[in-house]
């Protein structure tokens, strides 16, 4: 099978881009919106890129019919570095634990409070032009405001600035203090131990089957890896049936799972793979009976690299719910999707920082 990676100004010139490489019979693997430069949704130009494949022996025969798989939306990634026309694996950053001592309400009130004693007694002649300027831009990209001015807060050059900045030096600052603010950024994380697990799991609707077949592709097709498929997901319509498609295009195992209790057999037939992909089906964070079952399944691999999934459309509100009620289950990162939905990113702001 060949694999090639295309990029566009737009989604008609990346297909043109195909169907002039590849031939009209190539599949879509991968499909992504993205933006050069920029910072949480900001200053960058948009790109499209697509990945694609075709059958070494359609490139040698007469094209008989065109075949494409469904489009998958974009995985988000926090704080990208410079964009190429290399594929990079979906990005997940650490799960910060919920703080439990006291009501969320009452430890923003008291930050905010701090917030305003502090600018009452710090205020100084040039710092609040360029440090109101500097929560403004954290503003519109949705970062909620007692955070934003904790960050800026952080840095004393950006906060006590008493000249001007140029915009070049101001956007550096900015997004080096939001990389800083979000901490360790890091994929999947292959240990050597094979096989590697990772499972993902969340609430419906935010792609946790779409996700599994992009990683999939990553690593068997541009890694080169051995890697299997697992589904747990037998409760949405048509959930296996998705799964199994992809695995058919890229010529993966696929293993179906019905009760927790199956998965160690399942396991056990994948031995042979140095990655395994787990797909749970989605919960939601306000049932505790399907949190339960979701444990209980987690619970037979221990070893599991666990990713919480969460879409960048969910507003800050839900996204910390959510984030709340799965710590539950232990989640080792946060894998943000969707970003070629959002039109801006401050919930990762929110929910990490």
């Amino acid at each position: 099978m060949r694999v090639r990676i295309f990029t566009g100004q737009s989604v008609q010139e990346a297909m043109n881009k195909v169907k002039l490489e590849l031939g009209r019979e190539a599949v879509i693997l991968h499909t992504r919106r993205f933006k050069t430069g920029g910072m949480l949704g900001l200053f960058g130009n948009e790109r499209v890129e697509v990945m694609a494949a075709v059958d070494d022996a359609l490139l040698e025969t007469p094209a008989v019919k065109t075949v494409v798989a469904p489009a998958m939306p974009t995985v988000a990634a926090v704080m990208p570095p410079q964009q190429t026309h290399e594929t990079v694996a979906p990005v997940s950053v650490p799960l910060t634990p919920a703080k439990t001592a006291e009501p969320e309400w009452k430890q923003e009130l008291a930050e905010m409070r701090s917030l305003l004693e502090r600018a009452l007694h710090e205020s100084k002649q040039g710092a609040d032009a360029v440090a109101s300027a500097a929560v403004e831009k954290l503003l519109q990209a949705d970062v909620l405001q007692p955070v934003a001015e904790s960050l800026v807060r952080q840095d004393p050059v950006l906060y006590q600035w008493k000249g001007t900045l140029t915009e070049p030096a101001f956007t550096e600052r900015l997004e080096r203090l939001v990389e800083q603010g979000l901490g360790k950024v890091s994929g999947v994380a292959l240990n050597g131990s094979a096989p590697h697990v990772v499972a993902l799991l969340g609430p419906t609707g935010v792609g946790k089957t779409t996700t599994i077949a992009k990683l999939a592709a990553y690593f068997s097709l541009q890694k080169g890896m051995r890697v299997s498929l697992i589904t747990a997901d037998t409760y949405r319509i048509s959930a296996v049936e998705q799964l199994k498609t992809y695995a058919e295009i890229m010529g993966l195992q696929l293993e179906i799972v019905y009760a927790p209790q199956e998965l160690a057999k399942a396991l056990a037939k994948c031995k042979g793979s140095q990655l395994v992909l787990l797909d749970t089906a989605g919960r939601s964070p306000k049932n505790q009976e399907q949190l339960e079952e979701l444990q209980l399944l987690l619970s037979q691999v221990p070893q599991a690299e666990k990713h919480l999934v969460l879409s960048l459309t969910t507003c800050n509100r839900d996204a910390l719910e959510i984030a709340k009620r799965f710590s539950v289950c232990s989640p080792d990162k946060v894998l943000f999707t969707k970003l070629d939905e959002a039109s801006r990113c401050g919930v990762i702001c929110r929910t990490i920082i």
